[in-house]
């Protein structure tokens, strides 16, 4: 029986520019979850460490990010975990590449795929093959698992790779493609993958087939991310996998329509239920509303009640017929002659006379 951990897509240094100023706090707890998913690798006891690829979110880190890897090599080392690193589209193995040049002096149980001539590591004691062909570009149209298949000669057989499961409409065909005849051929005992960032089994394979996902939250539309996978394989070569959390932010989608909140208030009630200091939210905002929904102010009253929150505001305001109740009010009547003869565009006239009617009437205010 072996015992392996499979995560990838850490990306260490990641840009994270949709975050704002929460950008440099996000980039230190990716740090801290690879520091968890280590600690976890030796209370679990694995044998096997996998990273399938995008250790690195560019392929020429900063020299700190370099050291902290290490270091977090260094403690897998010590308790002799073998841990093989596969290359990714961030940290592909071009002749710049750190995962090409770095210093693994020392580190005997630590593996790195950057040799294009050399797709297996085998592991006697264990009685195990790790296959994986290195990544060479960012985009390719060949599948990572070309040539990949069983070596007989050992007894357990896991392989590695970064790329695309190709489903009709979602994915690229220059996305290192991987087909499940491409999967099935490599007649090996687990597929660890790396690039999509949500956690997923592929279905309708011989092999068992997962993408551990991006263990920290790297994107605005990661919905099952924040995990690593825990793999037994036993003596009868029967793959259990375990998903376990790891992550400290998670994403979240509410969508709200005028059918659930009738104006900004009942909007904000409804977000302030999901409030957690670590979700990184999208709010979609859909319906026709009496009066302005105003996305900024909403954000202003309750963004801080998240990590990071961010409005979509499609909401529409509702058709007004304003000359029904203004006769005796010369200064709405005014407004309404004013605006109907200036506008031309019959949706702008409507919000226009909307906002203009609820200023004179002191139902809102211009922020």
């Amino acid at each position: 029986m072996i015992r392996i951990l499979h995560t990838a897509d850490i990306h260490l240094g990641a840009r994270l520019a949709k975050l704002g100023d929460k950008t440099e706090e996000q980039r230190v707890q990716i740090q801290k979850t690879f520091e968890n998913i280590v600690d976890l690798a030796i209370e679990k006891k694995v044998d096997i460490f996998l990273i399938a690829g995008d250790l690195f979110d560019t392929n020429d880190p900063d020299q700190n990010l370099i050291d902290f890897a290490l270091s977090c090599f260094a403690r897998l080392n010590d308790r002799h975990i073998h841990t093989f690193v596969a290359l990714g589209t961030h940290d592909f193995l071009s002749q710049s590449s750190i995962l090409k040049t770095i210093d693994l002096t020392g580190l005997t149980y630590i593996h790195i795929f950057n040799d294009p001539s050399i797709a297996k590591i085998g592991i006697d004691d264990l009685s195990t093959v790790v296959l994986c062909n290195p990544l060479v570009s960012n985009k390719s149209g060949e599948s990572p698992f070309q040539g990949i298949v069983r070596d007989e000669l050992y007894s357990y057989n896991i392989a590695m790779g970064h790329g695309s499961v190709q489903i009709p409409g979602k994915s690229s065909s220059n996305d290192s493609p991987i087909t499940i005849d491409d999967i099935n051929a490599t007649r090996v005992d687990y597929i660890a993958l790396g690039h999509w960032h949500n956690q997923q089994q592929i279905p309708g394979t011989n092999v068992v087939t997962w993408y551990s996902g991006a263990p920290e939250m790297i994107d605005l539309d990661q919905s099952n991310s924040g995990k690593i996978l825990l793999v037994t394989i036993d003596d009868n070569h029967v793959v259990s996998v375990e998903s376990i959390q790891v992550g400290r932010r998670f994403f979240s989608t509410i969508e709200i329509s005028s059918a659930m909140a009738k104006n900004a208030e009942d909007i904000i009630t409804q977000i302030r239920t999901h409030a957690d200091s670590n979700c990184i939210c999208n709010v979609r905002i859909e319906g026709v509303y009496e009066g302005i929904i105003d996305g900024d102010e909403i954000k202003r009253r309750v963004g801080d009640q998240f990590f990071f929150l961010q409005i979509l505001n499609n909401a529409q305001m509702a058709q007004i017929h304003v000359e029904s109740d203004m006769e005796d009010n010369v200064l709405k009547m005014k407004f309404v002659e004013n605006i109907k003869m200036m506008g031309k565009d019959e949706a702008l006239t409507q919000e226009a006379l909307q906002l203009g009617l609820m200023l004179i009437d002191g139902k809102t205010k211009v922020y």
